[in-house]
């Protein structure tokens, strides 16, 4: 069966070529997986630029556990297509009495052989005895570094910091790859992104022996990884059909699609530590407010203070102009002012405002007698003057 079809012209250069390769396998049974593998999707990796994602710490994270160089932007990799297709239908695994397994394929009539210790050697990664799936999440500042506050696993999106959502997305994509929806998280990979922040070294080349070895039936992983075997061994790739990893690179534009703001000032500190510091800078700023509330407050009790002075004084002029005394004066004091006012003569003075200002003299046009004389809420007419 020829190559899926993606146009007419695609096609048929595409069945010449992957016909031609045929001619590599090892046997004509063969054929027919090969064929079937070339209608399987090639997972490329997608390489990491460490300085534009600086301040996430991302190279001394992987520096720390070995992983930086495989995945480093500067030593990026294309993929040969059929080469790669080569190198899974000529696949076969052994396995020694003590459970060493042993890969051998052959690309091009050059035959290939690796464990996993060699394969750790051809990809530069540190060799060790701990599998992912052995990890147990014990460390609980480990967790507060890749959760956020209050969640736990089931891993997901939303639940990781963003240093932690990176480091899961490079798993996802480079070392355990998946195809899909990057929201969630299966508990390899969430094993696999605590090791690398608790700096454990993983047998990661064990895994990707593993992975190379099963049945593939929706993509084949490590395109990029596969042209570092090939050229270890030395297969002629100049030539060749070849693919540039499709995928943009782990950088600044990337945290978009991850939903993370390269605004962050420290996004490696663990959430507990920056909610501590939250809570810090927010009693300070309810200190400074209720600082400037204060000052505010005395403010406008002067202001008031102030109104409240200018309306006695006011009230005082309208009492002194209609003649009724000053309720706060006694019964006594307020019947003598205005008899006073009402018998003496009309270019009289009165005084007695709030403030101390002199009031101007008044002169009522009215007949003395008919002035209303106000007493502690009683109103009636006051004395006639003989």
């Amino acid at each position: 069966m020829p190559p899926k079809k993606r146009s007419k012209s695609e096609s048929s250069s595409s069945s010449i070529i992957a016909s031609h390769y045929e001619d590599y396998l090892l046997f004509k049974p063969l054929v027919k997986k090969y064929r079937e593998l070339c209608k399987l999707k090639i997972l490329p990796n997608r390489y990491i630029k460490y300085d534009q994602l600086a301040i996430y710490n991302i190279l001394e994270i992987l520096l720390a556990v070995g992983l930086d160089k495989l995945l480093d932007g500067q030593r990026k990799v294309p993929y040969y297509p059929f080469l790669v297709y080569l190198f899974y239908a000529n696949l076969s695994v052994t396995s020694t009495a003590d459970g060493v397994q042993t890969i051998s394929t052959s690309v091009k009539n050059i035959q290939i052989s690796f464990n996993a210790d060699e394969l750790a050697g051809i990809l530069k990664i540190p060799s060790s005895d701990v599998e992912h799936m052995s990890i147990e999440h014990t460390d609980q500042p480990v967790n507060d570094i890749m959760f956020k506050s209050g969640c736990t696993c089931p891993m997901n999106n939303k639940s990781l910091n963003p240093t932690a959502k990176i480091i899961a997305h490079i798993v996802a994509q480079n070392l355990i790859p998946k195809t899909g929806s990057f929201d969630h998280f299966a508990s390899d990979k969430v094993n696999a992104v605590y090791a690398i922040f608790a700096q454990i070294k993983i047998n990661w080349a064990n895994h990707f022996l593993k992975s190379m070895a099963c049945k593939h039936f929706k993509f084949l992983p490590f395109g990029c990884f596969i042209t570092l075997i090939l050229q270890h061994f030395g297969v002629a790739l100049s030539n060749e059909p070849k693919v540039e990893p499709s995928k943009e690179y782990f950088d600044r534009g990337s945290l978009i699609g991850m939903h993370i703001s390269d605004s962050l000032v420290d996004p490696t500190i663990p959430s507990s530590s920056r909610s501590q510091s939250r809570a810090s800078s927010s009693y300070s700023d309810i200190c400074a407010r209720l600082d400037r509330l204060e000052t505010q407050f005395s403010s406008v009790q002067k202001q008031v203070s102030t109104i409240q002075k200018d309306i006695r004084t006011i009230l005082s002029y309208q009492r002194q102009s209609l003649g009724i005394l000053n309720p706060s004066s006694s019964s006594d004091s307020e019947e003598g002012s205005v008899d006073g006012s009402a018998s003496g003569s009309g270019s009289g003075s009165a005084s007695g405002s709030d403030d101390g200002g002199e009031v101007p003299a008044f002169k009522p046009d009215c007949d003395s007698g008919d002035l209303l004389e106000v007493r502690s809420g009683d109103v009636g007419r006051g004395d006639r003057t003989s």
